[in-house]
């Protein structure tokens, strides 16, 4: 068996083979955008467990065999036997608990590995369709969202605020000098309210989606089978901890987001499922209030 001596003077061409690696590797840290595989491997090598949990907490060496053999459910057509492949592999989670900067406990799971390699296997398979939805609201309101990160090979990071921070911070900043109220608010409990069938609901319509529940025929229900399936089959709720729940968080609230350009509110930023809106007045901003939380009353 020959070798390779890695002491050796390296030729001219397998100078440049390095050289040109070199620049994939970096092109592929210095493109913000996200394709399927990229989004597929750091939710599940760095997306499964909250990003509070300290580094000896890794899913980076979860079995490839067990991940292929896992995404292979999906590759089932037959509707009654993707339904049972996708039942098969929901699992309850791992409860536990983390302080909040407040010092208020809040409550965090952590997926069985079967459950989450299938939802992010779900995720990935409809990337473009989910990429395209989350990015219809013009102007963009959401600040954090995953992401290629300039510092760490997750995807997401809750205090990340990207190249884009200083758009955002002139923006806003100019909006303060012309507001005469700012809106603070948030939805309470967001991620354990919301109901996992909203997800098909905002990706193709609530009639649409309440007239066709197949796995096969419409996405947005595979991502809310298996949004169920890591919870053990229940529909109230997404866990907080895994990164996957934020995307999921993503394509419901871009529903709310739309809902209020198309109402002609514009000065909008929000975090998560936090929102500021920068008022022309004190009924502006009355006004803004009752709009907004409309969406949640009528979308219930």
């Amino acid at each position: 068996m020959l070798e390779r001596n890695e002491n050796a003077p390296m030729s001219e061409k397998d100078d440049e083979i390095a050289r040109d690696d070199i620049v994939e590797e970096l092109l592929a840290l210095l493109d913000p955008t996200l394709d399927a595989e990229a989004l597929r491997r750091g939710l599940l090598d760095y997306g499964l467990f909250a990003e509070k949990l300290p580094p000896a907490f890794s899913s980076v060496e979860i079995p490839e065999t067990l991940v292929e053999s896992v995404e292979r459910v999906l590759d089932e057509t037959d509707e009654k036997a993707l339904r049972k492949g996708l039942g098969d592999r929901s699992h309850d989670f791992a409860r536990y608990e983390s302080l909040k900067p407040t010092n208020i406990s809040r409550a965090l799971g952590i997926p069985h590995p079967e459950a989450h390699i299938l939802q992010v296997a779900s995720l990935a398979k409809h990337w473009g369709e989910i990429r395209t939805h989350v990015e219809t609201p013009d102007p963009q309101f959401s600040r954090i969202h995953l992401r290629r990160l300039n510092n760490s090979p997750r995807l997401f990071e809750m205090n990340y605020k990207g190249d884009e921070r200083y758009q955002h911070e002139e923006d806003e900043l100019g909006w303060m000098a012309e507001a005469r109220f700012v809106v603070h608010t948030d939805i309470s409990a967001c991620f354990p309210s919301i109901y996992t069938h909203s997800i098909p609901w905002a990706l193709h319509g609530k009639a649409v989606a309440k007239a066709d529940h197949g796995v096969t025929s419409l996405f947005g229900n595979l991502l809310d089978a298996t949004a169920r399936g890591i919870r053990d089959t229940q529909t109230n709720g997404l866990l907080i901890g895994p990164h996957s729940s934020n995307l999921l968080s993503e394509i419901v609230l871009t529903v709310v987001d739309q809902k209020l350009v198309d109402k002609g509110y514009l000065r909008v930023s929000r975090h998560i499922d936090d929102y500021r809106y920068f008022a022309a007045s004190y009924g502006d901003a009355e006004r803004f209030c009752v709009t907004w939380a409309s969406n949640f009353v009528s979308s219930s």
